[in-house]
């Protein structure tokens, strides 16, 4: 059976995948950024 903290749960992992991804989308940028700038400085 399908239970509400199943779902609580569940959210909470959605949560986290997509912060972790955000997460990691702005250290990738962040880092090629600096990198982009080291390069050509």
């Amino acid at each position: 059976m399908y239970s509400c903290i199943d779902k609580l749960i569940e959210n909470r992992i959605w949560e986290l995948a997509n912060l972790i991804e955000t997460n990691a989308m702005v250290l990738l940028a962040c880092f090629l950024s600096t990198l982009l700038l080291w390069c050509f400085s």
